[in-house]
C-alpha cells in the first residue's frame, strides 16, 4: 500500500470465478436434500467396478455420473479414490477404482478422467 511505500500496481479484473460446488462421487452423486435424492442413480462401489477390469464400462459409468453432477450443479467431484488396497476389511476400500493391482487402477483411471473431463 503507498502509506508502507510498496505498491503492486492494478491487477486487472479476470472476471467472475465459479464458486466450488463440490459433492461426493461415492458411488456416484452423493445427495444433500431429499428432493436431490430423488433424482440421482445409484452406482455399484468403485471397488465392484474395478472388479469387471473393463475401462469401457468405467468410461461409460464415469459419463453417466458427470452429467449427473452438471445437472445437478456440482463442479467438482471428489472421489472416487486412487489406492492400492491389499487388506479389504478397511472400511474405505469400496470407494477406491483401483482395487489391488496397480496397473488395472492406471488403465481405469485414465478412462474415468477422460470420460469426466468429455462429458
Amino acid at each position: 500500500n503507498a502509506y508502507r511505500g510498496t505498491y503492486e500496481g492494478q491487477t486487472p479484473s479476470v472476471g467472475p470465478i465459479p464458486a466450488l460446488k463440490m459433492a461426493s462421487a461415492i458411488p456416484g452423486f452423493k445427495p444433500q436434500t431429499p428432493e436431490q435424492a430423488k433424482r440421482v442413480t445409484h452406482f455399484p462401489t468403485y471397488l465392484a467396478l474395478a472388479s469387471t477390469w473393463d475401462p469401457y464400462l468405467v468410461k461409460d459409468v464415469a459419463t453417466a455420473i458427470a452429467e449427473e453432477f452438471k445437472t445437478l450443479g456440482a463442479n467438482t467431484m471428489l472421489g472416487p479414490a486412487l489406492n492400492v488396497h491389499q487388506a479389504t476389511q478397511r472400511d474405505a476400500s469400496f470407494d477406491s477404482l483401483s482395487g489391488e493391482d496397480p496397473t488395472l487402477g492406471s488403465v481405469l483411471a485414465r478412462h474415468w478422467m477422460l470420460a469426466c473431463h468429455e462429458a
